[in-house]
């Protein structure tokens, strides 16, 4: 349900500067593309507030809504398209792919995530206070001194 802005917004009466041309596929494009209405506002030369207010009037929706449902698309898209790419044979992508979608890791990196809790206690002017400082613990197979 779509409810109208909670302020009037007033009718020109040959006043002021004509309405801007809005050209709502543009505005779909880059909506898709992830810009902001902020972005696309200045992209058209107008501001934002112009583009919320000609959203209502031209698509009957808030921009908010209107926005989601444009930039939910080009996610849509954007995934259809890397998953094809990974399928084709992209060997990185289908990495990434794995690790973000399906959790999986390297298992030569899961060691050097343990990591160690150190506790400082810094003294100044008489008074105490606890510093706390993570450092990661990495297990060194690889250097063997010899003897």
């Amino acid at each position: 349900m779509t409810c109208a802005p909670s302020y009037p917004i007033p009718e020109r009466e040959n006043r002021g500067r004509p309405p801007t041309d809005i050209s709502w596929a543009y505005v779909d494009e880059l909506l898709q593309a992830d810009c902001s209405g902020t972005e696309i506002a200045a992209r058209l030369g107008i501001k934002p507030p112009n583009l919320y207010d000609r959203c209502w009037k031209d698509n009957g929706v808030l921009f908010s809504e209107y926005s989601q449902e444009k930039k939910a698309k080009g996610d849509s898209i954007l995934r259809e398209v890397q998953f094809a790419k990974a399928l084709s044979g992209d060997n990185t992508l289908l990495i990434w792919l794995g690790k973000c979608r399906l959790k999986q890791s390297d298992p030569s990196l899961s060691n050097q995530n343990n990591a160690q809790k150190i506790v400082v206690e810094v003294k100044s002017n008489g008074l105490a206070s606890g510093i706390e400082v993570s450092t990661s613990s990495v297990s060194n197979t690889d250097n063997n001194s010899s003897k």
